[in-house]
């Protein structure tokens, strides 16, 4: 069975050779028709003076007789014209436009077919071996629709707000799939349905009455390609050994192509869900009891979702990826510390704007030793979408990405078969901006003991979940409101006992009692700075909050105030030219003689920017962006100079 990079190098051999042959006809050809180079035959010696008269040459026999003085007067004939001197004639410019097109698109054209090939050859890699027999049997679950159409019901909610709210759960593995409350019921045996009031279809204006009998048909439009729907697992799998091993991220991506939309859905592996053929276990069990096919059935049925593609990546496939990347710049919003031998995964990350590599990158998503599930999906998520971002920023440099696509697809499984499929959903997903990026995390309360605890979901919660996840457009719209609010100064509340608000910013923060400004003071880098002089209720500055560090070969400083591991603020401040994170902000408002960019992300406040001189500073959210944006404007104004 040939390798499957053979057909790519024989594919682009074969353009190659071909553009050569045509070029080399062309050219011959050319040079041969009319109008090509010929040789240049002498021209007629242009007028001058007559040459003076010589003597004739001595002969030895004397001239042959001729006509008469008086005839040879009388017959004069006609000068004959000088011939027209020979051109040369050169290489014309069209011949030569021809070819360079020619040359150009045979070019484009064995590129063309060496991506192709390449292409061709991931997507062969993503069942190659071991894994068909994955892809096969996840194949048919993705094939089953869900037991309960979830976007229906809940746009059904949203047109018949008095409908009564589903049960207090999802449904149940074994019970009948719940219709939407809109559909009109059924009717019983032997009787005919009566007429609903489903909306009526458009149709086109009646024709002025003429005596006959005319029909009017149905106007249909065309309809946007439907969103995609992509089920992502991460596992500790390793491809050619028996066991099945965990599943630790478990993902929903929607891709919307038609309104340029993305949502991402995070769902925590501890959370109790009917597994089919197995009742009731954690969600990452289904995992480990069935793999990919059954946590696909198990998350289909459980959410209500249709999975058209599944995704399974691998530790090595994610070490892969961040390697060929050159490392993921991420900003590490706190101090992760885990000591090697402590029964956990170890970790040592100090806080701020930098680039993680293998082994510190997949050990930041998958922390939650401190925090918990919710904040190690926040973590997730914020990794996928910086990843995003440089892949956008490289998906110019072929080589680059060869490497990636080639790396992460032999440490991948899927479903997908199609170039164009691939093709698609990558760039639907690279061509989004942030700001039009949803990013939800099932919420759910704890539940069991000590010993096995799990979480588990209300249906409020997973409604909740579903609808911003669904309906993405909603976040987009709430992200419009907050813009215009930002864009006009909050007035902060009086107190009522009429005293002056000890707050330095609209009574959205509170002082910080110059600590951060001790904290921040000592770092002395070659480069402008500031301090924070307040936080948000109920922050503080723990020990150890601020260091100055080299970023990329500029001087930076980093420092965080936190409530509690993975509710951390982030400021950062750094003379290193265009920050990769601080690109293509949503918007930019004025405030206090300052100017401020500002980045959105779920209808929320996710990053605010600013300069000083050279220098660039901005905070960064907590991982589940809980912070306002009036916060995070008014701690930004609260950030001090220092000399």
């Amino acid at each position: 069975m040939p390798r499957p990079g053979g057909q790519s190098r024989a594919l682009s051999d074969l353009a190659v050779l071909a553009g050569g042959a045509l070029a080399g006809f062309l050219l011959a050809r050319s040079r041969t028709a009319p109008g090509a180079d010929v040789a240049a035959e002498p021209g007629p010696v242009p007028p001058s003076e007559p040459p003076p008269p010589s003597a004739p040459e001595p002969s030895a026999s004397p001239p042959p007789p001729g006509p008469p003085a008086a005839l040879a007067a009388a017959v004069t004939l006609p000068p004959v014209p000088p011939a027209a001197p020979a051109r040369r004639r050169r290489f014309g410019w069209k011949r030569v436009l021809l070819l360079v097109v020619v040359g150009l698109l045979l070019l484009a054209a064995g590129i063309a077919a060496y991506v192709y090939a390449e292409a061709r050859a991931v997507v062969g890699e993503f069942s190659a071996g071991e894994k068909q027999q994955v892809v096969e049997a996840t194949r048919k679950e993705l094939d089953v629709a869900p037991r309960w159409d979830a976007e229906a019901r809940l746009a059904a909610e949203e047109a018949a707000p008095s409908v009564s709210p589903g049960p207090s759960a999802a449904p149940a593995v074994d019970a009948e799939p719940a219709e939407p409350p809109a559909a009109p019921p059924a009717a019983p045996p032997g009787r005919e349905p009566e007429p609903s009031a489903a909306p009526v279809a458009e149709t086109a204006p009646a024709p002025a009455a003429t005596g006959a009998e005319t029909t009017t048909a149905p106007v249909e439009a065309e309809k946007p390609p439907e969103p995609t729907t992509l089920l992502l697992i991460g596992s500790d799998r390793r491809w050619g050994e028996t066991a099945t091993g965990r599943s630790d991220t478990i993902v929903l991506v929607r891709l919307d192509e038609a309104n340029d939309l993305v949502s991402v859905l995070s769902i925590p592996r501890d959370l109790l869900v009917p597994i089919p053929g197995y009742g009731e276990e954690k969600i990452n069990s289904a995992y480990a009891l069935g793999g990919a096919a059954l946590l696909t059935a198990t998350v289909r049925d459980y959410f209500g979702v249709r999975i058209d593609h599944f995704l399974e990546v691998t530790f090595d496939g994610f070490g892969d990826l961040v390697t060929q990347i050159g490392g993921v710049l991420l900003p590490v919003d706190q101090r992760y510390y885990v000591p090697p031998n402590s029964g956990h995964m170890a970790i040592d990350v100090q806080p701020g704007y930098q680039r993680l590599q293998r082994d510190d990158a997949l050990s930041f998503v998958r922390f939650r030793h401190y925090d918990s599930d919710f904040h190690r999906a926040a973590r997730q998520q914020l990794f996928l979408r910086e990843v995003k971002r440089q892949i956008r920023e490289s998906r110019y440099d072929f080589v680059k990405m060869r490497n990636l696509i080639r790396a992460f697809a032999r440490a991948s499984a899927s479903d997908i078969d199609s170039v164009g499929e691939l093709w698609g959903l990558a760039n639907a997903f690279i061509r989004v901006p942030a700001d039009r990026v949803t990013r939800v995390t099932l919420d759910a309360s704890p539940g069991g003991s000590s010993v096995s605890s799990y979480l588990v979901a209300s249906q409020t919660q997973l409604d909740d979940a579903l609808r911003q996840f669904l309906f993405p457009r909603r976040q987009v719209k709430e992200q419009i409101e907050a813009s215009k609010e930002l864009a006009a100064p909050a007035t902060a509340p009086k107190p009522e006992d009429g005293s002056t608000t000890t707050t330095p910013v609209e009574g959205l923060v509170v002082d910080d009692g110059g600590v951060g400004r001790t904290l921040i003071e000592p770092l002395k880098p070659a480069m402008q700075r500031c301090a924070l002089t307040a936080l948000p209720p109920g922050f503080s500055w723990p020990s150890g909050a601020a260091r100055a560090y080299e970023l990329e070969g500029s001087p930076a400083i980093a420092a965080y105030a936190t409530l509690s591991s993975g509710d951390s603020l982030l400021l950062m401040q750094t003379t290193l030219k265009d920050p990769p994170v601080l690109a293509s902000p949503s918007r930019t408002v004025k405030r206090g003689g300052r100017e401020y960019e500002i980045w959105f992300e779920s209808g929320k406040v996710r990053q605010v920017a600013w300069r000083l001189g050279p220098t660039r500073a901005w905070l960064t959210n907590t991982l589940r962006n809980t912070l306002t944006g009036a916060q995070l404007l008014a701690l930004a104004q609260s950030c001090k100079p220092l000399r």
